[in-house]
């Protein structure tokens, strides 16, 4: 199993598409709207939501919600397919591969069961589409989860040629300016020491400043 991260890094598209698909089995089934119809369509726009963030979970809860939709609204079962290639999509995308593909042999085979009336239809050619629909929905979930992948590599390894570029510029300081700083340090009590008596008390001081501000400037330099 490749596990990226807990959550896809956009669900935006996929909410969207899922509200879409609420939208166009009311419009265009020729069906009754009904109240577990209405229950089943929104249920499916929260389960492909709350799989953006709690994959695991959805995925898990994609099972009965299949089964439901085919006992409760016999016409909302076959829109619910279409909610749960929304659901393997972003459970891949999120990094569970593995539980993807999972989901797309579960929901094959349980689109073979009428729950509503408690029959198996064995029919390969619906088994073939079924299977090809839900495939499509792995692979989109598998392609963008190669593209984060890769992303993801690119920006450590940006990451680290950055960190590179700031140690090499910090050894460069270090070597030039540190070494300046020291130098000026160092000569500037040096002069302290021998500027003595009244007439140098201004320039005694104002060695005293240089030192002072070289020594802060030579520790910020090796910070």
């Amino acid at each position: 199993m490749i596990r990226l991260r807990g959550r896809i890094p956009s669900g935006g598209p996929e909410v969207v598409l899922a509200v879409l698909v609420l939208v166009t089995e009311f419009t265009v089934s020729s069906e009754p709207i009904t109240l577990a119809s209405v229950v089943c369509a929104v249920a499916g726009v929260l389960l492909v939501a709350g799989g953006t963030r709690w994959p695991q979970t959805m995925a898990a809860l994609s099972v009965p919600f299949a089964a439901a939709s085919s006992y409760v609204a016999e016409d909302g079962s076959t829109h619910a397919v279409f909610f749960i290639v929304i659901i393997i999509e972003v459970v891949t995308a999120a990094g569970l591969a593995t539980a993807g593909l999972l989901l797309v042999l579960v929901h094959t085979a349980l689109s073979m069961v009428d729950f509503s009336g408690g029959a198996v239809n064995a029919d390969p050619t619906v088994l073939v589409v079924v299977l090809a629909i839900l495939g499509t929905g792995h692979l989109i979930g598998r392609n963008r989860l190669t593209q984060e992948i890769r992303n993801a590599d690119l920006r450590r390894t940006l990451a680290d040629s950055q960190r590179r570029q700031r140690l090499g510029m910090a050894r460069e300081l270090h070597d030039s300016v540190a070494t300046s700083l020291t130098s000026v340090v160092m000569r500037s009590q040096t002069l302290e020491l021998t500027a003595t008596g009244n007439d140098n008390a201004e320039i005694h001081e104002g060695l005293e400043d240089i030192s002072r501000t070289s020594r802060e400037a030579l520790e910020q330099v090796r910070t």
